[in-house]
């Protein structure tokens, strides 16, 4: 669950918010998070994902010095990235912040793409990003 507090005097929703609830109702793919409810209330938004125990970074960090990920979990790893950064590309996203904190992962070894907040979605012609 993400909690997003909202200012009203402000500017109300954040941008980077509103984007990655768009992007993510319009996506579905294994690799990727998916995001099942947004509630507003008491001043909050709350974004409601599927679980999954860990980020990659935070997985990493927890392994003892003298242990290594097996060359087939990282395999598996990037191949999952992959596919779901291919399929990001097929609908015309850019993530723009892929990074271990935001690779989510659980224990059977299924990685997922999350926080869609600096996404954006690229049409011809093509801006700088």
């Amino acid at each position: 669950i993400k909690q997003v507090k909202i200012e009203l005097e402000q500017e109300g929703v954040p941008s980077s918010s509103l984007r990655e609830i768009s992007i993510l109702k319009d996506i579905k793919h294994d690799n990727i998070v998916n995001l099942y409810d947004v509630i507003f209330k008491d001043n909050k938004l709350w974004l409601i994902f599927e679980l999954l125990h860990y980020d990659l970074k935070k997985y990493l960090e927890s392994i003892p010095d003298d242990l290594q990920l097996s060359e087939s979990l990282i395999r598996s790893y990037i191949y999952q990235l992959l596919l779901g950064t291919a399929y990001c590309h097929s609908k015309k996203i850019i993530h723009r912040d892929l990074k271990p904190a935001n690779l989510l992962i659980n224990d059977d070894g299924l990685l997922k793409i999350a926080d869609f907040g600096l996404a954006r979605v690229f049409s011809v012609p093509l801006r700088p990003y």
